[in-house]
């Protein structure tokens, strides 16, 4: 009965009055028990057909509920054991809250100092002094989730390099890099699966240590860490020997996925529950001009070996904008958080959460030019940041495991209508060091101009498609640094991006933005956001002491 109905509402055939004698002359109860069975699209087809369908939803807070989740990108929290309408009027309060920036609780906690740290699942974690780890959660009253920090000690003889965290599957990823000299030289990489909430051997891995052996000793060697679901995905970006290599394993059984290499690789993030997304920068060998790209790889049909990633099956590599030949990238990473499969751990208890398919990748690009340079700043280093859709660069993975061979997409073809590219200055934004800068749909970078008078200022992007949109419409996106703050602005016009490029480039994605200054925050602050806060991190205090500050929401 259900698709006969959604059926009707597509004919033109078939009149508000037919769909009353079928169904709304039923009592309102039966009703409403039959749109719960709609999906979202459906149900706000329905509010369109009579006056009639659009009381009985708009007098039903479960139907109310489930337009609310589809508009703000969020799922329901199928554990909570709150009443609907109280989860309605939470997810109304919390979405209003971060559209305008009223948090509603600040805290200050000291950096622990010991130089790791890691932001991930609506969790903070930093390694103290001593070698050991402090875990604060953060809260939120809207979501009801508690203030809770808890610690743990990992092995003295352990020496942590860095290390990853999932607070939804209790998981601590150590990272412990190889002895090249001295007694008992190791030249492994040892990767420890261990428990958030007491640092012993994880459950549900099948062993307590992945191993990966470095063939170069590179004691600057650097890491990105990021787990999705039941993949581990670890980037060991060299400095001084060796080629950059990515491993995605299957943490629990301690398989390898996939295992590429070479310079031209900067930066991963997960895509999908087999997909990463890969940056790439290369040199072209006709015309020696730098080639920026990011390549789509479904790890789960690669055979596990080690190959150069040019080499990889089933990918696609989607091109940027050629770069003009001024212009040298210095930087080319992306970033996505959380990771695709992220759902908060059970004993939350979480009303509602971010959706799986409420994502937006930034890519952020550095160039440094040698003919564009502003001439009245003087600085001929840019920043450009490329905001991506989950479901642009997924439209890419169906026909992976079709077509083996690598194929490249123009940009033309993929990016102007699907993304947004925006320019900030470097001023704006620390993000070789605090990554965390988005969340789903959500992107934070402040302000420091001559108009802040040394103070932080806050801009909140959002890339959410779906959301209601009653701002003032922003004619021309350059001008957005001067706009006023405590207000929230919708763009729909280009960005377009000259000299940079060959060719002027123009985007289309729409999004909003809201400005808001901190209070008492310098402009030397750092910022970072989760699910529920805007992290602040502070240059120091009054004692000289760094802080987080936490803006909840």
């Amino acid at each position: 009965m259900f698709r006969l109905h959604s059926t009707c509402l597509k004919d033109s055939n078939h009149s508000p009055s037919t769909m009353s004698s079928n169904i709304l002359n039923l009592p309102v109860e039966l009703c409403c028990q039959i749109f719960t069975h709609l999906d979202c699209f459906t149900l706000a087809r329905c509010r369109q057909v009579c006056k009639k369908t659009n009381a009985v939803i708009a007098e039903s807070s479960a139907l109310q509920y489930t337009l609310e989740l589809a508009i703000t990108g969020n799922e329901d929290g199928k554990l909570s054991d709150l009443p609907v309408a109280e989860k309605l009027s939470a997810l109304r309060k919390h979405q209003r809250a971060w559209d305008r920036l009223k948090w509603n609780r600040e805290l200050r906690h000291a950096m622990a100092g010991g130089g790791l740290w890691e932001l991930f699942g609506n969790v903070l974690a930093q390694q103290d002094l001593m070698g050991g780890l402090i875990f604060r959660q953060l809260p939120s009253q809207y979501r009801r989730i508690e203030d809770k920090e808890w610690r743990v000690k990992p092995d003295p003889q352990l020496k942590v390099r860095d290390f990853g965290i999932d607070p939804s599957q209790d998981l601590l990823v150590l990272v412990e890099a190889p002895r090249w000299w001295g007694q008992n030289p190791d030249h492994c990489y040892r990767i420890h699966l261990r428990t958030m909430s007491s640092c012993t051997r994880h459950p549900q891995a099948n062993g307590d240590v992945l191993v990966h052996k470095q063939e170069s000793p590179d004691p600057h060697l650097s890491y990105s860490i990021q787990v999705s679901g039941e993949h581990l995905g670890i980037l060991f970006h060299s400095v001084e020997a060796g080629v950059n290599e990515i491993i995605v394993w299957n943490w629990r059984s301690g398989h390898i996925k996939t295992y590429l290499t070479g310079d031209e690789i900067r930066s991963f993030s997960f895509l999908s529950e087999r997909h990463i997304v890969v940056a790439i920068v290369s040199l072209s060998p006709a015309s020696d001009d730098f080639n920026a790209s990011l390549l789509v790889v479904d790890f789960e049909l690669q055979s596990g070996g080690k190959k150069a990633y040019h080499a990889a099956l089933h990918t696609r590599s989607l091109s940027l904008p050629r770069l003009s030949r001024s212009a040298l990238p210095i930087r080319f990473a992306i970033r996505c958080d959380p990771s695709p499969s992220w759902t908060p751990g059970p004993e939350l208890h979480v009303p509602f959460h971010l959706a799986h398919s409420n994502r937006v990748y930034a890519v952020s690009l550095q160039v440094q030019t040698d003919d564009i340079s502003d001439e009245d700043e003087g600085e001929d280093t840019h920043l450009l940041v490329l905001f991506v859709p989950q479901s642009t660069l997924l439209a890419y993975t169906d026909v992976l495991g079709k077509e083996q061979e690598q194929h490249e997409v123009d940009w033309e073809t993929w990016g102007p209508t699907g993304t947004r590219f925006m320019e900030f200055p470097l001023t704006q934004t620390n993000f070789t060091v605090w990554e965390c800068y988005s969340y789903g749909s959500r992107y934070v970078v402040k302000e420091c101009s001559s108009r802040t008078n040394g103070t932080c200022t806050v801009l909140l992007y959002d890339f959410n498609r779906r959301a209601r949109v009653h701002d003032t419409q922003a004619q021309d996106p350059s001008n957005l640094l001067v706009l006023p703050p405590d207000e929230t602005f919708h763009v729909t016009t280009p960005t377009e991006i000259k000299k940079i490029f060959v060719t002027e480039v123009s985007t289309f994605m729409p999004y909003r933005v809201h400005i808001v200054t901190l209070p008492a925050a310098n402009a030397y602050c750092a910022l970072m956001c989760s699910e529920d806060a805007l992290i602040v991190v502070d240059e120091n205090s009054s004692k000289g002491e760094r802080q987080y500050r936490l803006f909840t929401f």
